[in-house]
C-alpha cells in the first residue's frame, strides 16, 4: 500500500513539472485534437479501411467521453479543463454526426424519362419507323400530329391523312362572301348583279342609302331612291 502511494506521489510530481514546460502542453494538447479528429474524421484518409476508421472513431469517443483517469491527465498537462473538453467534444461528435446522417441518405433513383409520342415506333404498311421519322417523311410538323392526337384522330390519320383545301371564293381574298336571300334563292351580290342586269356598284349603293333588297336588285327605278344616271 505504501508502495502504491508513492508511485502515485511520483506520477503527480511528474505531471507538475510537465505543467511548466509549455512544450510538453503543446505535445498534450495534440492528442486531445488527434482524438477530436478520429471521434469525428471530417476527412477521410486513403490508407485507413472503413472498419479501422470505424475502430478508431469508437475508441476516440469512449476516451473523450468517459471522464476516466488517462483523460482528465490529458486535460491537465494540456492546461485545459476535462469538463469543457467533454463538451465541446459532444459538440463536436454531435454535429459530425448529423451531417454524416444527411451525406449518407440514399439516393433516389433517377425517374426513368418518358417517350414522347413522337419518339414511339409505328408500323405502317409492314415498315416499323419512329413517328417523327414518318413525320418527316410525309412533310409533316410534329406540333400538328399532337394537336391531331389531342383531337382524337387516329396515329393513322394525324400522320397521313392531308388536310383539305380551304374553298376559296373568287374575287374576295379567300373570305366567304355575305349572301342574300330573294324569292327562294341565296346569291352573292355579284351573283345578283349577274342574275338581275343591274350593276354591282348600283346595288351596293341602293343597299347603303337604305333600299329595300328587292329593290335594290330591280331593274326598275322606285321611289325609295335616286334615279341613276345613264352613262
Amino acid at each position: 500500500m505504501l508502495e502504491l502511494q508513492d508511485h502515485h506521489a511520483e506520477h503527480e510530481a511528474v505531471i507538475a513539472t510537465m505543467n511548466t514546460d509549455s512544450s510538453y502542453r503543446a505535445l498534450w494538447l495534440g492528442v486531445i485534437e488527434l482524438a477530436l479528429e478520429d471521434a469525428a474524421p471530417l476527412l477521410r484518409r486513403a490508407n485507413v479501411t472503413p472498419k479501422s476508421r470505424a475502430i478508431e472513431m469508437r475508441t476516440a469517443r469512449t476516451w473523450l467521453l468517459s471522464d476516466g483517469r488517462d483523460f482528465r491527465s490529458v486535460c491537465t498537462l494540456a492546461g485545459l479543463d476535462p469538463s469543457q473538453v467533454r463538451r465541446r467534444a459532444m459538440d463536436v461528435i454531435a454535429h459530425f454526426d448529423a451531417s454524416d446522417q444527411r451525406r449518407s441518405r440514399p439516393k433516389r433513383e433517377p425517374v426513368p424519362r418518358r417517350v414522347r409520342a413522337i419518339d414511339e415506333l409505328f408500323t405502317h404498311e409492314g415498315e416499323t419507323r419512329p413517328v417523327h421519322e414518318w413525320l418527316d417523311r410525309v412533310g409533316r410538323k410534329p406540333s400538328t400530329f399532337m394537336n391531331r392526337r389531342r383531337l382524337g384522330w387516329t396515329i393513322t390519320d394525324a400522320i397521313f391523312r392531308e388536310r383539305p383545301a380551304p374553298i376559296r371564293f373568287k374575287g374576295f381574298n379567300g373570305r366567304k362572301p355575305k349572301l342574300y336571300t330573294h324569292d327562294g334563292l341565296t346569291l352573292t351580290l355579284d351573283q345578283w348583279a349577274t342574275e338581275t342586269g343591274v350593276k354591282l356598284r348600283t346595288i351596293r349603293l341602293r343597299l347603303k342609302k337604305g333600299w329595300a333588297f328587292e329593290n335594290a336588285i330591280s331593274p326598275k327605278n322606285h321611289s325609295g331612291g335616286r334615279r341613276e344616271r345613264r352613262a
